[in-house]
């Protein structure tokens, strides 16, 4: 199937629109997009495209394109790309061809290709955005007769030797670090696929992209890491609200206590808003902003009230935005009042041990 980057733009928007509605704030990462280098031909009225794959900085831009007719907008938290090095350095410069391999960065064949892709970002008002390297690493050599299997066509130049796999993988954490503040995800391809039972063929190409022991897995393991800031963690307590009465124990004037507590690494700010939906009357008692340290809990009274209603449900909401160095996350507290015409309970049988 060829690719088509507006039918890819559909599928995405459709699916963050689903993902968000659920859960503001989870985060959506586009599928990682792989180098393809440049293509000359035009295919179906498409640059770059031969019908079988196009440019994927031209996929790119026609994605990007298509989400703004879609959705006035990217439909997307996070740029996912595969960022491999091939057979170049991982500090080579991208789009330079050389005769030396570890320099050759033709077509955007290196790591820091992705310089490119954030190149686009900028140019479309996206450079706040940030990048996930998806998928990314150096290939080792195999045995001398899997080089005429049908998994390493076309993959015998991008060989590097495994002490060249390590100082390149640590090298593209310390480079990234360094210079990329917008690529915040990092994710080596692979760790144990030379060891995987389920791969049996000794030849599988994604056998020899493995770290597990290589030179490469020492190396990472005693690489100096860097800490991402602390982020503060709402954990609230109720999640939801329930009640249950009956139409003659009206009017009904009852408070629940919440409890906001802070799991996470640093302080956060919190802001509350009550969402009430007459007739059920919630009313935010108290200050309803506030800040809590790391482990602070602190308790808030929710009053709700009903009163000359018939059998159904009333339903509310406490709505709690909060920031922690620069990230901001929401929670939605629902709060439901049922009516039924009759309550009737039910009693677990009583066993008495003589």
């Amino acid at each position: 199937m060829s690719p088509d980057a507006a039918d890819y733009a559909t599928l995405l928007c459709e699916a963050y629109g689903r993902i968000k509605a659920v859960d503001p704030a989870a985060v959506v990462v586009s599928a990682g997009l792989a180098p393809t280098g440049r293509v000359p031909e035009t295919w179906n009225g498409h640059a770059g495209h031969n019908g079988l794959f196009q440019d994927e900085r031209i996929f790119m831009q026609e994605m990007l394109d298509a989400m703004q007719t879609i959705n006035g907008g990217p439909c997307f938290d996070v740029f996912g790309y595969h960022p491999y090095g091939y057979s170049a350095d991982f500090d080579a410069a991208p789009d330079v061809a050389s005769a030396d391999p570890t320099q050759n960065c033709a077509n955007g064949f290196c790591f820091r290709g992705v310089e490119k892709i954030y190149a686009i970002l900028q140019a479309n008002g996206l450079g706040d955005k940030q990048i996930f390297a998806t998928e990314f690493g150096w290939i080792v050599e195999p045995p001398a007769n899997c080089l005429n299997s049908p998994s390493w066509s076309g993959r015998a130049w991008q060989i590097v030797s495994e002490p060249k796999q390590a100082d390149n993988l640590v090298g593209a954490y310390e480079y990234a670090t360094t210079n990329y503040p917008w690529l915040s995800g990092m994710f080596i391809f692979n760790l144990n696929f030379n060891v995987a039972p389920w791969i049996t063929d000794q030849c599988e190409q994604m056998r020899y992209y493995a770290v597990a022991n290589r030179p490469a897995e020492a190396a990472l393991t005693a690489m100096p890491k860097v800490a991402g800031a602390g982020v503060g963690e709402l954990a609230v307590v109720p999640g939801a609200v329930t009640a249950v009465y009956t139409p003659t124990q009206q009017p009904i004037d009852e408070t629940i206590s919440v409890t906001l507590k802070n799991t996470g690494a640093a302080p956060l700010a919190y802001t509350m808003t009550v969402q009430t939906m007459p007739p059920l009357n919630l009313n935010g008692t108290g200050p309803l902003t506030g800040s809590l340290a790391v482990g602070e809990e602190t308790a808030v009274p929710l009053p709700y009230s009903l009163d000359g209603q018939s059998v159904g449900s009333y339903a509310g909401s406490l709505q709690i935005e909060t920031s922690s160095n620069g990230v901001a996350n929401s929670q939605n507290v629902p709060v439901t009042v049922h009516l039924w015409a009759e309550i009737y309970r039910t009693f677990l049988p009583l066993a008495v041990r003589p």
